[in-house]
């Protein structure tokens, strides 16, 4: 929901004729940073259910991410593989990544 007010705030930026060209260029800087985010969640999201997790999902704010997968079994290995392609697909480094894991 937060991203989602954010991304309409940017759009009223953008369509403000009144809005200076630094607002503009600061909204669709921004615009893009979220489009990234979401698109590297998507990714994260597949390749976690792709090795036989039941769902998952990623948020990434701020070079940060937190994964909540459901899995049956909690252990070290399942660990490893999120964080690998939470880095892999985003950047963020390992101390930077929060694993939720639910049943």
């Amino acid at each position: 929901q937060s991203r989602d007010e954010a991304v309409e705030l940017l759009e009223d930026v953008l369509q403000d004729a009144k809005a200076s060209e630094e607002a503009k260029k600061e909204a669709v800087s921004q615009a893009a940073v979220i489009a990234q985010n979401v698109l590297q969640e998507n990714n994260i999201e597949n390749l976690v259910k792709a090795k036989g997790f039941a769902d998952c999902v990623a948020f990434l704010q701020n070079g940060e991410c937190t994964v909540v997968v459901q899995t049956q079994e909690s252990n070290q290995n399942n660990a490893i593989m999120i964080k690998d392609i939470v880095t892999g697909q985003s950047g963020v480094s390992y101390d930077k990544i929060k694993i939720i894991e639910c049943s």
